[in-house]
Order: C-alpha cells, then sequence, then structure tokens
C-alpha cells in the first residue's frame, strides 16, 4: 500500500448503497436513540464490549474519494496519531471511501475505527432519518470533535446585480436536480427568508451540478450553489470560469434559522483561499465531524483527542481547511450524536464541557 504522510492508504472497493442498507439494518436491528445526551459507561469494558488492542487493530479512519477535502484531512488526523499517540494509536491508516454515508455504515458494521461525516448526515444516521430512514437509527454512534464547515457555497454572475442574499429574488436560479443535499439546503435557506420558490425567481433550474458554470458562464442561470469544505478545487475553477461573486448569506432570518439548530452553524468563507475573493463571506452551512461508535475503547478515543489538542499548530498547519480550528470549535459544533466518553473525558480535562 502506498504510504500517505505517514499514513498507510487503502482503497476500499464499491459498495452499492443498497447492500450497506442492508448491513446496516441487519446491524441496528431493534435498536433506537436515546437522548442526545445520554449517559453511558465509562468505558469498553463497563458497557461490556471488547477492549481495543493496539498491537493487533490499527486504527483505521474512514475518509472520503482522494480528490476530495476528507482525504487530506484525514491524513492530517493520522499523522498527528502516528506522531505524537505512541503505541496506542500507531499504525493509524487512512481509507477512501464513498464518504459520509458508507463511512456511517461501515462504523455501525465495526469496520472502522473513525469516520469522517458531514453533521446533518450523522443527524440523520442517528435519528434513523432522511437516507437512512429505512436502516433505523445508529444509536451506537459517538461524536469525537468537529472539523471544518461545509458551507452553503452561492456563486452568482458578476453582471446579475446579486451582492447580498436580498437580492436574490427576481432572478434565475439553479437549485440542482431534487433531493441532493445543496438543493435541500438552499430550500430551506430561502423558506427561512419566507419565500416562496417559484414566487421568488422568474426561473427555476434542476441542472446538474457538474454542468451549472457552464449554464452561469452561458446566461442561463444568474445563481448556483454548492456545499463544499474550503478551499476546494471545483470551487476555484468555478469562479475562475467567468466573472463571478460570492453571494453573502446572512440576516435575522438565518439567525433564527440556525437556533437551536445543531446540523448548522455560522462560518465563513475566508477571503484568501480563492484570487477572485479578497474578502471573507459570511454563510451557513453543516460541518465535517470526526465520528465514532461506542464499542470503540474510551482509552484510545481520549488519546487521539488528547494529541490534538495538545499540538494545534502541528495539526492546523496541515491542511489550509483546518487552520482556523480551536478546541472550543472542536468541543461545541456540529454535535448531532452524544459525545463518546472518551473524547468528553479530554475536552473536559481541558474546562470545555461538550
Amino acid at each position: 500500500m502506498p504510504v500517505f504522510g505517514g499514513a498507510v492508504v487503502s482503497k476500499s472497493p464499491a459498495r452499492l448503497v443498497l447492500a450497506l442498507a442492508v448491513l446496516w439494518g441487519l446491524a441496528t436491528l431493534g435498536a433506537g436513540p436515546a437522548a442526545a445526551q445520554e449517559p453511558e459507561p465509562a468505558g469498553a469494558a463497563a458497557a461490556g464490549l471488547q477492549p481495543w488492542d493496539p498491537p493487533e487493530t490499527p486504527v483505521i479512519i474512514g475518509a472520503g474519494g482522494v480528490s476530495g477535502l476528507y482525504f487530506p484531512v484525514a491524513g492530517a488526523i493520522a499523522r498527528i496519531a502516528e506522531d505524537h499517540g505512541g503505541a496506542l494509536l500507531s499504525p493509524a491508516l487512512v481509507e477512501s471511501t464513498g464518504g459520509s454515508m458508507e463511512n456511517l455504515v461501515r462504523l455501525s458494521m465495526g469496520d472502522l475505527t473513525f469516520g469522517i461525516a458531514r453533521s446533518d448526515r450523522q443527524h440523520n444516521a442517528w435519528h434513523g432519518l432522511g437516507e437512512f430512514a429505512g436502516m433505523g437509527p445508529h444509536d451506537a454512534l459517538r461524536t469525537v470533535l468537529a472539523l471544518h464547515s461545509e458551507p452553503l457555497t452561492l456563486i452568482a454572475r458578476a453582471d446579475a446585480g446579486i451582492e447580498a442574499f436580498g437580492d436574490l429574488p427576481g432572478h434565475r436560479i439553479n437549485l440542482g436536480p431534487e433531493g441532493t443535499d445543496t438543493r435541500l439546503l438552499l430550500e430551506l435557506v430561502l423558506h427561512a427568508e419566507g419565500w416562496t420558490i417559484d414566487e421568488a425567481f422568474t426561473q427555476v433550474l434542476a441542472i446538474p451540478f457538474g454542468e451549472q458554470m457552464t449554464a452561469l458562464c452561458g446566461d442561463r442561470v444568474d445563481l448556483v450553489a454548492f456545499v463544499a469544505g474550503h478551499p476546494s478545487g471545483t470551487i476555484h475553477r468555478a469562479l475562475e470560469a467567468c466573472p463571478t461573486v460570492l453571494v453573502p448569506i446572512a440576516g435575522p432570518a438565518i439567525e433564527a434559522l440556525l437556533t437551536g439548530n445543531p446540523v448548522l452553524i455560522p462560518t465563513t468563507i475566508p477571503g484568501d483561499f480563492y484570487p477572485a475573493v479578497p474578502e471573507p463571506v459570511a454563510t451557513i452551512g453543516p460541518v465535517a465531524v470526526l465520528t465514532t461508535t461506542r464499542a470503540v475503547d474510551e482509552a484510545l478515543v481520549a488519546a487521539l483527542v488528547d494529541v490534538i489538542l495538545d499540538n494545534p499548530d502541528a495539526f492546523r498547519g496541515q491542511h489550509p481547511a483546518l487552520r482556523d480550528l480551536t478546541a472550543a470549535h472542536m468541543a461545541r459544533d456540529g454535535l448531532t450524536a452524544p459525545f463518546h466518553t472518551g473524547a468528553r473525558r479530554a475536552f473536559e480535562a481541558r474546562g470545555l464541557r461538550p
């Protein structure tokens, strides 16, 4: 296997979502979610689970595709684990996967130690909603820590006259195909403003996301959207395709939408990630969350959180998406499943209460 920055990288075989759903159902048969911060036994032994055996069982971190953001972020976690975690966290392997859904299902199967997943996907998995509705709640999921945000990113043609979120009505918009994450989030934001989609826009299209920049630059639409972590090669290419601007998402209605909503957080797209974006742009979005299950030993999870919190500069310096992370952010944002007892112990030792 090739080596990725000190972590061995393996390429997982393709897995059909249907097969994952069947396996999920077998793994969670009869399960149901408890309260979001339920008390649980203090460690795997108290829970009747097998203790972690680091010499025989490597730490495996489910990432995403090798061209996406999850893969280098998982690599940063693996490097910190191996460089500073000692025998308990070594070897740490990064596995390329299909992303959030595959990671969450394989966690339930005991096929991964940790996996990166978006907070909205973690929420649906914990409760058995949305794309996980046929699989049942995954009440063994546990949060380790929050990572980078994945903002809703609105890109408008520079000549469309869209400078603020309130300028959207009266324009042509691409919402993307039915049922996509970006479309669902954009519809949620529009409804928060009290806008009926058909009444607010002169034209609503469902152009696939891979084709929407051609439509934007070709003057077929005035506005397109992505949900992505930053910096993103896709967003960089989109902003360079023709004269465009990023549209802020902010205001009282957006603040109200965020109140009591653990899935979304206010965030910004930094002003120095892209040449076409000189100033930070306010927006909202879900959060990438490092996730595990209650079957993973408390000492192992605490050790991983400890090495990340004890070496913040080394961790943040490995990728631009991590550069603004703080301990408070990692203990607070995107918490749509209960904290693992090991993670909670590590945060509380530093005066942070997840």
